[in-house]
């Protein structure tokens, strides 16, 4: 009796830590990259991220797209991104929510954005025929979103 409690105790810490994966995540970009980003979820042959204060960190090749071992997590908002630099400096990028939530935060139908800046925006969780799920997002000028996101929506396919 006495083993099948220490057993079932230990299947249950061993569930509860598995369980436990970070909500957030820190994603660094290339320094200058713009396009689509996608970060593809319960891949055999992906990478392992770091965590780094409780936060997975997915570092993007120059590709934009990053497979990885970890599942996926539904969470969209609470994530950092940055553009790492040369000595691994990290340049902070903004996200932007989609028009019609200026109430929540800075939108891309601000005035005031900087013309010059690159801006994260468009994220959203897809699967693929495959049964993976992808996060997906985009980097880029202002001026640039609509053409990036339909480039997001190109890579969806040619991921499929």
């Amino acid at each position: 009796m006495r083993n099948l409690v220490l057993l079932g105790l230990y299947i249950l810490s061993f569930t509860q830590c598995k369980g436990q994966q970070p909500e957030e995540s820190i994603v660094l970009l290339p320094e200058g990259y713009t396009g689509p980003v996608a970060i593809i979820f319960s891949q055999k042959e992906g990478v392992e991220p770091k965590v780094e204060n409780g936060k997975y960190v997915y570092e993007i090749p120059i590709s934009g797209i990053l497979r990885t071992t970890v599942e996926a997590n539904m969470q969209i908002a609470g994530h950092e991104y940055y553009y790492v630099g040369i000595n691994e400096e990290r340049i902070p990028i903004e996200y932007l929510l989609p028009k019609g939530l200026e109430n929540v935060g800075r939108t891309l139908s601000e005035s005031n954005l900087n013309e010059n800046a690159n801006y994260i925006a468009g994220e959203e969780m897809s699967g693929l025929n495959s049964g993976s799920r992808v996060r997906l997002f985009v980097a880029g000028k202002v001026s640039e979103m609509e053409t990036l996101g339909q480039e997001k929506y190109e890579l969806l396919f040619k991921l499929e």
